[in-house]
């Protein structure tokens, strides 16, 4: 994070809104402010802070993607060892 936590609270940031891209609303929430929200001001910081927000979307795409494949693998890993266990494992002799 780029904007601390006291400097987030002291801005008026909601807690929702309190995450990787709050050093860009910041400004943007004070020009439209300072604007009336005038919808055809700000441009430019609106830009730069929903870029952002998708690039910070992408990311945790790629995180979650990330962490079902460890997930997957881990599952493979443990059924492929119960199956071994159960392929070497002595069976009983029926009579």
């Amino acid at each position: 994070m780029k904007v601390t936590h006291e400097q987030m609270k002291r801005e008026g940031v909601p807690l929702a809104y309190r995450d990787n891209c709050a050093h860009l609303l910041i400004p943007l929430n004070r020009c439209r402010y300072d604007n009336y929200h005038l919808p055809w001001k700000c441009f430019e910081e609106k830009g730069e802070y929903l870029k952002c927000q998708h690039h910070e979307y992408e990311r945790r795409v790629r995180e979650a993607a990330r962490i079902r494949r460890r997930e997957f693998k881990k599952m493979q890993e443990a059924k492929e060892a119960k199956e071994a266990t159960a392929a070497s494992a002595p069976k009983a002799e029926q009579h």
